[in-house]
């Protein structure tokens, strides 16, 4: 078998990191476009897995024709893969905006209202005619942030047909941004993660007498007590079945519930789940410094090379909390060389505990 066809197995496993000479993830972006269109349902999957690991510009175009696959599922991992591009996933939201599946289009959606995205208006104002008064409304919302004067007619126009009331508050609310009588809001990318000053970690959870039965409710309550409580928690969860497992990995997500995304960290770190590398590195962009933390710590146990360049972009975190488990996890899943090369965004750094790190990461290299 072609060693590279191996290497594309295992890295849709989650077992080994993309090749980076363009010859060979150019190959396996050649197998993955095959798989979207003549593959079956796990050659799909698997695809998708390979080219959100791959990522990148040649990445986006796969993804785009995986964007129309008739699998709700695979479409639900390209707007995580989108999402996980920051910028230059936009493209893909966009094309999500018209997805049958509503509620993933209103998540695709919903991360174009956090960048006060332009570029969609097209689209946008083909969902004022949307079934669901949700997407109309929501699609109003967003115009009302980036459209411009000519708008106001097209606008009042169907807010003279719509019935359900609080579609008529947000197509109102648009119009009222758009005439001037209201603010419009600022683009905050999700992508570029501000923690609140001073942050401190929240107060560890004492454990209960008895632990829930409900997973979700299980794996929220991993994400609150102190690690010496763990152990039992995580134990009920491992006991779990792949399908309960998959939809606790599934409901993790970039500006989710904190504790659910911690509680799947520190699961994936238990039970050394190096399958859900893909996932846990998603959440290193969180908004919430605890989530940020806490995938860091999964991914240095579980062992991701392939997010290196994802943990040196956290290196020029606001804090230096995040900034030292960025640095630790690094030095976990890469040889201490290749860590000490991408440690740059740390030449101005000032925490002791941090400078402290790097120094001795630079001695153990000296010392063989």
């Amino acid at each position: 078998m072609d060693p590279l066809d191996v290497l594309y197995d295992q890295i849709a496993a989650g077992q080994a990191q993309p090749p980076r000479a363009y010859d060979e993830y150019k190959r396996m972006l050649a197998r993955a476009r095959r798989a979207a269109r003549s593959g079956d349902l796990d050659a799909r999957r698997a695809a998708v897995t390979v080219t959100a690991a791959i990522g990148g510009h040649w990445a986006l175009g796969v993804l785009r024709e995986f964007s129309q696959d008739e699998d709700a599922g695979i479409r639900r991992q390209v707007l995580e893969a989108a999402v996980a591009q920051g910028a230059d996933g936009i493209t893909l939201l966009r094309d999500l905006l018209t997805d049958d599946d509503t509620e993933l289009a209103l998540e695709a959606l919903s991360y174009l209202q956090r960048v006060v995205d332009p570029g969609s208006a097209s689209r946008l104002r083909r969902l004022l005619a949307h079934a669901d008064p949700r997407m109309r409304g929501a699609a109003a919302t967003l115009l009302g942030h980036t459209a411009g004067p000519g708008l106001l007619v097209p606008l009042q126009r169907v807010l003279d047909t719509e019935a359900d009331p609080d579609t008529q508050g947000a197509i109102q609310g648009a119009i009222d941004r758009i005439d001037g009588k209201a603010p419009r809001a600022e683009s905050d990318p999700w992508w570029h993660t501000e923690a609140p000053a001073p942050w401190e970690p929240p107060t560890e959870a004492a454990l209960p007498d008895t632990l829930p039965d409900e997973p979700a409710a299980l794996l929220a309550l991993l994400g609150q007590v102190a690690p010496g409580d763990r152990d039992g928690i995580a134990t009920a969860l491992a006991a779990l079945d792949a399908a309960a497992l998959r939809t606790l990995v599934r409901a993790a997500r970039v500006g989710g519930d904190p504790v659910h995304n911690i509680g799947l960290c520190v699961l994936a770190k238990a039970m050394g789940r190096r399958d859900w590398a893909v996932p846990v590195r998603r959440l290193l962009i969180d908004n919430d410094p605890g989530v940020r933390i806490a995938a860091c710590a999964a991914l240095a146990d579980i062992g991701a090379p392939a997010v290196a360049m994802n943990l040196r972009d956290l290196l020029s975190d606001d804090l230096a909390a995040v900034r030292l488990a960025a640095l630790e996890a690094l030095r976990a899943v890469v040889p201490l060389d290749e860590a000490l090369r991408y440690v740059y965004p740390l030449s101005e750094e000032a925490d002791p505990i941090v400078l402290a790190e790097l120094a001795d990461m630079r001695a153990a290299l000296r010392a063989g």
